[in-house]
């Protein structure tokens, strides 16, 4: 597992906009485990490793190395891992940009942005 695991989670993290200390809570582990997971020095146990792609939002053979993913796809699951991040009231507020976002695009209208609430 070792070095493309820890490659392929920090690389994910990273990209998050995450910092180590930001997943420990919600992996249910130490600091220096998961630094040590990163480097390559220590592999975490198969329950854990599901549970990290969960969180990622990416498979086990992604982040073994045994997978790869376009771009697009990965900025997919990135973004879904941030969305799922936030609060309720957050959620919602990416919903009604989206559906705003949607909204403009099918019109070909730009809206003032004191427009959106009514427009969503």
């Amino acid at each position: 597992m070792g070095k493309v695991l820890g490659e392929k989670m920090k690389e994910l993290r990273i990209q998050l906009g995450l910092k180590q200390a930001d997943l420990l809570k919600k992996l249910d582990i130490s600091s220096g485990r998961y630094s040590q997971y990163e480097t390559g020095i220590r592999n975490p146990s198969y329950e854990l490793l599901i549970k990290i792609a969960d969180f990622y939002g990416v498979t086990t053979d992604y982040l073994l190395g045994h997978q790869s993913i376009s771009q697009v796809i990965l900025d997919e699951k990135i973004l879904l891992a941030a969305y799922r991040q936030l609060d309720v009231k957050g959620k919602e507020d990416v919903k009604k940009y989206i559906r705003f976002s949607l909204f403009e695009q099918e019109t070909g209208k730009e809206t003032e942005p004191h427009h959106k609430e009514k427009v969503v």
